[in-house]
């Protein structure tokens, strides 16, 4: 299935706004890397190990993105021709060079060892080479022929030929992420070849051709409807490996997902003019228009007909900023908004864009990481249903700064408070009920807890906690009765459709609900058809509506309530409040309640002032409690005081007449 989303700003986009003053909702985060690409030939990041590499005509400066506190360490070299390409091995020991289409030099970091390796039999020119990590394969040479696959020698001084994948190549990319490489071939470089260089194996995919906006039948094809290997990218995104098509002449963005069996066009949008560089920041794609610092945001889980985001500016956050606490309020003109500086275009050109998230500043020597404020995100966001499955889909160790929880209940809040369709509110609950049973499910449907050892890492909203918004809104009356019941009602049905238990409390404020609007009979049909109704607080809340006489029969119903819910000493306790002493007694006898002491049911016999009843309760207590009660005189006498005042006579001449 194709979606196409319009991500340049126009007025058919639900989830684009233009962002408000001062907020912007993408952010260029200062990594502490300082590096220095004065005279350098190769500037190379290895996302693997990584490791950035500077290197000149005599020496390797070796950077660590991780701990960008630390000086380089630099390694010299045999000066020569100017360096074409660099590489670093996976475990940042071995650099990479290509001088030459000839050969390739190997230069231990942490050993004065060297070698130089050609192809196989030196047939063919390099025309490219990555590290790899699969089976019976460390090394991959690139050649117009095919891919050359080498395992390092366990002396680490050579390479050792172990076989070749003979593909016609035009060009070829690789990424990390995926251990995918991508080979194009073709008269017009349209059709792709991939290969996956996994652990088990070298696996190759189905190929597939790229979808040309100007195809041509002429024996020589113009140049213009080539294809251009800049505009071939390959993304994992959610876990799904994509390779994504600038299509300059149609301005049109392609998303092709590679399936085990299949290459399957997932996703258009629609671009402005001129090139894209990517950056994916938790499972978000940033699509760079060009060097104009200016950027948008997909979501390629969300809708295929929204875009999170027009194209604007990023904003610059300070060291340390992401440990501030998150503040309540999401104003834009908070301090942590003020703090922020947009960015000019005028040095953007000597940027480059390193998957994931990270941009060099070749002309600063400054490394940074792309990020995503939710808050502004959240702030800018028409579209409540979409923000809240995006919301639910971030990871919260990803965003220290905001509060996912609280964000993803507060546009629950505003929604309902706005009086949305209800359309929307259930989309939203659903978005909130699929990541509770994803999260409770775990990878691969399989439970997950604490106790399988894996933290949760998505922001988790639980059904109690949107519940709790719709009691907050009962209470403070921010919406009329009839919407919240219908938002009630939603929040019922998505529950069940995913399967989840609705909480207990729930039942309970769709009954105030129903007793507010005065539909008693909704009550009545609820508790004695619904399935799942029926809990301890429903009970509770029947007994106090019909003690308030809001509830016609509901003594009757609170009765019936607690039969079925096997709640027999708390049904004994009501029918003794009502009076009905010998029903209470019955139920206590039949269901063996023995947690009620004798007393409870003799004085709630003498409150009624009816002596025969008083005298039959006591002969059943008599016989059946162990030990057995005193006489009838000294028990009469002992709950007498409970009696009515003129009943009391009678009383005492009873207890003359058992005496005498």
């Amino acid at each position: 299935m194709v979606h196409h989303v319009h991500l340049s700003p126009m007025k058919d986009i639900a989830m684009a706004a233009a962002p408000q003053p001062g907020t912007s909702q993408m952010l260029l985060r200062d990594t502490g890397l300082r590096f220095d690409a004065d005279g350098v030939d190769v500037l190379h990041y290895d996302h693997a190990s990584r490791l950035l590499l500077a290197v000149r005509r005599s020496s390797i400066a070796v950077y660590s993105v991780d701990r960008p506190s630390q000086p380089p360490e630099v390694t010299e070299i045999e000066p020569g021709p100017p360096v074409l390409a660099a590489g670093v091995s996976p475990d940042g020991r071995i650099v990479t060079l290509q001088r030459t289409p000839e050969r390739l030099e190997f230069i231990a970091r942490d050993s004065p060892n060297m070698f130089v390796q050609s192809t196989w039999r030196g047939k063919h020119a390099v025309t490219g080479f990555f590290w790899a990590r699969a089976a019976a394969c460390d090394f991959v040479m690139v050649t117009a022929a095919g891919l050359e696959l080498h395992t390092l020698a366990a002396d680490r001084q050579g390479l050792r030929h172990e076989g070749k994948l003979q593909h016609p190549i035009l060009w070829w990319k690789y990424s990390h992420d995926s251990r995918l490489a991508l080979l194009g071939t073709g008269e017009l470089g349209l059709w792709l070849q991939g290969y996956q260089f996994t652990a088990p194996a070298v696996s190759k995919l189905p190929p597939f051709q790229i979808a040309a906006s100007t195809p041509s039948a002429t024996p020589s094809p113009p140049a213009a409807s080539r294809l251009d290997p800049a505009d071939i990218s390959m993304l994992t995104v959610y876990g799904r490996v994509y390779c994504a098509y600038l299509n300059r002449p149609a301005r049109r963005l392609l998303l092709y997902r590679f399936y085990v069996d299949a290459v399957m066009l997932q996703h258009q949008y629609e671009m402005p003019g001129g090139g894209v560089h990517y950056s994916v920041f938790d499972n978000l794609l940033l699509l760079h228009l060009g060097h104009s610092g200016r950027a948008q945001i997909i979501d390629v889980a969300g809708s295929g007909s929204v875009a999170v985001s027009a194209a604007q500016p990023f904003a610059m956050a300070q060291l340390g900023e992401a440990e501030l606490p998150a503040s309540s309020s999401s104003s834009a003109a908070s301090p942590r908004a003020a703090r922020r500086r947009s960015l000019q275009p005028p040095n953007m050109q000597a940027w480059r864009f390193e998957l994931p998230n990270l941009v060099l500043d070749s002309l600063t020597g400054i490394g940074w990481r792309c990020e995503v404020d939710l808050q502004a995100i959240a702030l800018s966001c028409e579209d409540a249903a979409q923000l809240v499955a995006l919301l639910l889909r971030r990871k919260a160790t990803a965003h220290p700064s905001a509060d996912i929880t609280s964000l993803t209940l507060s546009t629950i809040k505003v929604l309902l408070v706005d009086r949305q369709p209800t359309l929307v509110a259930r989309a939203a609950f659903d978005a909130v009920s699929a990541a509770y049973l994803e999260t409770a499910r775990g990878p691969g449907g399989r439970p997950s807890s604490a106790a399988s050892g894996r933290p949760q890492d998505r922001a988790v909203v639980s059904p109690e906690a949107v519940l709790g918004v719709l009691q907050w809104l009962h209470e403070e009356e921010a919406v009329d009765a009839p919407y919240l019941q219908a938002a009630l009602a939603e929040l019922d049905a998505s529950l069940a459709a995913h399967g989840i238990p609705a909480p207990p409390r729930m039942h309970a404020l769709s009954l105030d609900v129903a007793l507010q609007l005065g539909h008693s009979f909704q009550v009545a049909a609820k508790v004695a058809l619904q399935p799942g109704v029926l809990c301890a607080e429903v009970a509770a809340r029947l007994a106090e509506a019909g003690a308030a006489g809001d509830l016609p029969d509901g003594a009757q119903l609170t009765n019936d309530a607690r039969s079925r819910l096997a709640a027999h000493e708390e049904r004994c306790r009501a029918l003794l409040q009502q009076g009905q002493v010998l029903r209470a007694l019955r139920c206590a006898r039949m269901h063996r309640v023995e947690s009620l002491p004798p007393s409870a049911f003799l004085q709630a016999a003498a409150e009624s002032g009816d002596l025969g009843m008083f005298t039959a309760v006591y002969r059943f207590c008599h016989d059946t409690v162990q030990p057995p009660l005193e006489d009838c005189a000294a028990v009469l006498a002992e709950h007498m005081r409970w009696m009515p005042e003129e009943c009391q006579p009678r009383a005492s001449a009873l207890i003359d007449r058992f005496s005498a």
